[in-house]
């Protein structure tokens, strides 16, 4: 009995670990996305730009889990600290010293491209 008692903590310690390392860049990707859209980007352009950011960001957690000999959770915790740092610089300088960035009336992937092709839009 102690024996699944262990292996269920162990499972749901990895997922949560999992789960963390699979949703931590996401704040970068939507700066990065909605700054360059804003300075006149391609949507599309800018979201291959947002997931080479992610990438990036995934890379670095990777290095500090394999080389550093980190524990994945910790290394997950130290990336995404960073990444708060660098997404509030990231949104200063990218939109003037505004805290928010609005793309209303700006060009996305919902209302350009291919968009057009699929939605009937009067």
């Amino acid at each position: 009995m102690l024996y699944l008692h262990l292996v269920f903590i162990f499972h749901t310690a990895y997922l949560t670990s999992l789960i963390y390392q699979l949703t931590e860049q996401c704040p970068l990707g939507a700066i990065v996305s909605s700054i360059l859209i804003l300075k006149g980007f391609d949507p599309w352009l800018s979201l291959l730009i947002a997931f080479g950011f992610g990438l990036l960001a995934g890379c670095l957690t990777g290095v500090l889990h394999v080389k550093l000999k980190l524990q994945p959770l910790l290394s997950g915790i130290l990336v995404y600290t960073l990444l708060l740092s660098i997404n509030l610089v990231l949104i200063k300088f990218g939109t003037g010293g505004q805290s928010i960035a609005s793309i209303f009336g700006q060009k996305t992937i919902f209302n350009s491209g291919s968009s057009k092709i699929f939605c009937h839009q009067q």
